[in-house]
């Protein structure tokens, strides 16, 4: 099966505020694509919302959603909010420490935001990620984050796009991606935004995903 996302680092995009059935129907077809193949497929849930705003019209795709996550084990749904103090309310009652095929990801787009990742690291997940796109700024990890725990798997780093978007520094970039490397993270390079649909970060593509290691509950 090809992949009908754009996005680089998934194959498929779901919008759980989209109530066509067809919408809801695809990732079933996608996990008996994956299962017979011995594949697995990355989705990415709320391409075009936060799944983890507090509204009162996601309460019901939520739950809908994690019925769907769990009909789906070969799938690993990536679930990515800029608001992730709200995730441990969220979360489904047998969610205990973590699904094997579930990853939590935070946005953080420059240094004021870095925060977040201290409230998605209390969150028990087999992949806690950053999305730091679009990057707006240099950002620095304090020693006391790495040592107390406060890390993630994943990093994925791009430059913001459309009209009017803001420029990118190399040295952020090469800030994080030399920060990733000294500490075993996982490092995505997504590109630098604006107008360039350029990929390459010193001479190759960066494509790093991690590793799960534990898939038990499956």
């Amino acid at each position: 099966m090809s992949r009908n996302s754009t996005i680089e680092w998934t194959d498929h995009t779901f919008n759980l505020h989209l109530h066509l059935l067809t919408n809801w129907a695809e990732p079933l077809q996608w996990q008996f694509h994956a299962r017979h193949t011995g594949e697995r497929h990355k989705v990415f849930a709320g391409s075009m919302c936060d799944w983890a705003e507090a509204r009162g019209d996601l309460i019901e795709p939520r739950r809908r959603l994690w019925n769907l996550i769990q009909r789906t084990p070969h799938l690993d749904w990536i679930l990515l909010t800029k608001r992730p103090e709200n995730i441990p309310v969220m979360l489904p009652p047998d969610w205990a420490d973590g699904w094997p095929n579930v990853w939590l990801m935070a946005t953080v787009e420059c240094q004021d935001t870095l925060p977040r990742l201290r409230k998605l690291a209390s969150v028990p997940s087999i992949v806690r990620g950053l999305s730091m796109e679009p990057l707006l700024g240099g950002i620095t990890f304090g020693d006391d984050d790495w040592e107390s725990g406060y890390r993630p798997d994943w990093i994925i780093v791009g430059g913001e796009t459309g009209p009017g978007a803001r420029p990118m520094h190399p040295s952020w970039v090469r800030g994080i991606r030399d920060w990733s490397g000294a500490h075993g993270v996982a490092f995505f390079f997504k590109g630098w935004g604006g107008k360039s649909k350029c990929r390459i970060l010193d001479g190759r593509e960066w494509n790093e995903f991690p590793s799960p290691a534990d898939r038990s509950r499956e």
